[in-house]
């Protein structure tokens, strides 16, 4: 079996996506697995997985995501690779893609979000590159042979919406246990580097705007008066169609240098972020599946989210749960943690038990065995 992956996006500078590549492919190489895998990479992360044994082949394909050259470029590059089936990571799938491959589709903030409201381009423009990337996608969903989805919650909203056939859907969740295996960085360097004083929330992700950064920051801000030390660290990269400057000045005009936009940061600085965090808080209205809570449940943090999405299938009764884009509700939790030892203590040890459900070897061992299924 020789397939070819599209780790293109592998990386903490892209995001989710590219933290979820990186992870796959790790995973892979710790699996007994006879097979034989191509990784495509671009030459800015063909470095990253210097550990991969013999089964492993590098293939430059320096193309970029989401433009012209990858429709036309990247399947050339794919067919001299001569693999049994691909594997492609994310929605961006070339209409000419070889087959038979597999594609798989993190969420589906596409359709629940319009352009206007995910990305800092014109409406017009953010609306007709949206209109064309849902006709790509759906054209590539009736093609491929297999589309992966990481919750049962994104699986039941994906079938409506893009016409796939049920049978070609399959329910694979991903792993919360690659920063176990990681040597946190001392709290003194990163308290050095980033100036932040405990006890502090931690939020997660890119900075757009179905994630309610804003909400969480408001919330933490009408707290101030009562917990004066409190203050908010939001991780994520900084996209260039993302709302992170944007994000950044509301954080330091309602918190000043009570807030802290630490960009996108290595595994180990992240391992003692989650460590070190009074709670993690995420207010986002959608999201396939729940990576950063369940590495911060992981790491016994507490955390705190809405009742709605994929949260309650992937979290369970672990978290606190808020009602989705009520700055009260996530001000009774966040005071909730403040003020009680027990309810900390609660949130931690069902937290643990929640996570160590989820890992990364297991994600991987579902994927391989349905390469084995391509026709």
């Amino acid at each position: 079996m020789h397939i070819g992956f599209d780790a293109r996006f592998a990386g903490i500078a892209q995001g989710g996506v590219g933290r979820y590549v990186e992870r796959v492919v790790k995973a892979f190489g710790e699996s007994k697995t006879q097979f034989i895998m191509t990784l495509f990479l671009r030459r800015a992360n063909w470095d990253l997985f210097p550990n991969l044994d013999g089964r492993f082949r590098r293939v430059l394909a320096d193309v970029p995501w989401y433009g012209w050259r990858e429709q036309l470029v990247l399947p050339a590059i794919f067919r001299r690779a001569h693999c049994d089936g691909y594997h492609l990571p994310h929605f961006n799938v070339p209409l000419w893609m070889p087959r038979p491959f597999v594609c798989t589709l993190h969420d589906l903030i596409m359709w629940e979000e319009t352009g206007a409201r995910v990305s800092t381009r014109m409406k017009a423009v953010a609306r007709a590159k949206e209109h064309g990337m849902k006709l790509v996608v759906r054209r590539v969903l009736r093609r491929a042979a297999h589309c992966v989805v990481p919750s049962q919650w994104t699986a039941d909203r994906i079938k409506p919406v893009t016409g796939i056939a049920p049978r070609r859907v399959s329910v694979i969740p991903e792993g919360a246990d690659a920063l176990t295996h990681v040597t946190p960085r001392p709290w003194k360097e990163v308290n050095a580097q980033y100036g932040i004083d405990a006890p502090y929330v931690l939020c997660v992700g890119s900075a757009y705007q179905h994630k309610q950064t804003t909400l969480i920051i408001d919330a933490v801000a009408s707290l101030i008066s009562s917990h004066p030390l409190l203050h908010l660290v939001h991780v994520g990269p900084h996209h260039p169609l993302s709302f992170a400057r944007e994000l950044e000045d509301y954080g330091r005009s309602m918190l000043g240098n009570r807030y802290h936009e630490v960009g996108a940061v290595p595994d180990e600085t992240l391992t003692t972020l989650y460590r070190n965090a009074f709670a993690y808080i995420s207010a986002s209205r959608m999201e396939g599946f729940a990576l950063p809570a369940l590495e911060a449940m992981w790491h016994r943090t507490p955390v705190i989210v809405p009742r709605l999405s994929c949260f309650p299938e992937v979290l369970g009764d672990a978290p606190l749960y808020t009602v989705s884009g009520d700055r009260a509700s996530i001000v009774y939790a966040i005071d909730q943690l403040l003020k009680s030892p027990d309810t900390r203590a609660r949130c931690a040890e069902r937290g643990t038990i929640v996570a160590s459900q989820y890992q990364w070897f297991h994600h991987a061992e579902s994927l391989l065995h349905l390469y084995t299924t391509l026709p």
